[in-house]
């Protein structure tokens, strides 16, 4: 996905997709620094990955699909959507640990 030459476009190119992209990539590295520096803290604990947060990604999600005609692109975006929506509900902590520790293929 990251190589995808539609996603690097509409990063350039769209307003809308690259805002909605900075604030993904700034709250993935505020909780990656977090699990980095203190894996137990308690904020990592609290805070979880909602239904809303989910609808807030999904919304990414249909933007990237509507602004691409790559079938590959498309499909990886579709499988990233089912594997965080199986996550949903999850404290931040047990999604990173999860993803870190070598959990399910799909979110590996």
């Amino acid at each position: 996905m990251n190589y995808s030459p539609d996603l690097l476009r509409m990063l350039e190119e769209d307003e809308a997709v690259r805002d909605r992209a900075r604030d993904v990539v700034g709250m993935t590295s505020q909780f990656a620094f977090l699990a980095l520096a203190d894996p137990r803290a308690e904020t990592l604990k609290r805070s979880h990955y909602t239904e809303e947060l989910h609808r807030w990604m999904v919304e990414l999600a249909d933007m990237v699909r509507e602004r691409t005609d790559d079938e590959e692109l498309r499909g990886a975006v579709d499988r990233l959507v089912r594997a965080f929506e199986q996550r949903v509900g999850e404290p931040i902590g047990a999604l990173i640990e999860r993803m870190h520790g070598g959990g399910s293929s799909a979110t590996s």
